[in-house]
């Protein structure tokens, strides 16, 4: 593959996830300008923009990241590109322990999320093994 094409290809898309990331910022039910919030940094608008829109643009880029290099990684150790965790019998598992958990009384949020965890990793060794 050329490495000039890829980079092209790269820079291509980081372009498009930032003029996204820029639209969703300013675009919603409540629609924004930068020059409005940076003419009245404690008004409405400046509010919106730093206490919701920023926050969760930022969130929701942070997770896609991170999904994104979870499910490169899940398909590098697989040596499959099509490999994902509900072929691989992972998500039955984690379902099965979340339900565990719940139906055995261990009902709050961390111990659904470990049995969930436990569960889903022997899931993952049985496949590997």
């Amino acid at each position: 593959m050329n490495s000039t094409r890829t980079r092209a290809a790269l820079a291509g898309c980081f372009l498009a996830v930032a003029a996204l990331a820029a639209a969703g910022l300013l675009i919603g039910s409540f629609p924004l300008s930068f020059s409005e919030i940076l003419r009245d940094p404690g008004g409405l608008s400046a509010r919106v923009f730093w206490q919701l829109r920023l926050p969760r643009t930022l969130m929701g880029l942070t997770g896609g990241w991170a999904l994104g290099m979870a499910g490169g990684v899940y398909q590098t150790v697989f040596a499959n590109p099509l490999a994902s965790p509900d072929l691989t019998g992972v998500s039955s598992g984690a379902s099965l322990g979340a339900a565990a958990a719940i139906v055995l009384g261990a009902g709050g949020r961390l111990s659904v999320t470990l049995f969930s965890f436990a569960f889903g990793m022997a899931a993952l060794a049985a496949v590997l093994g």
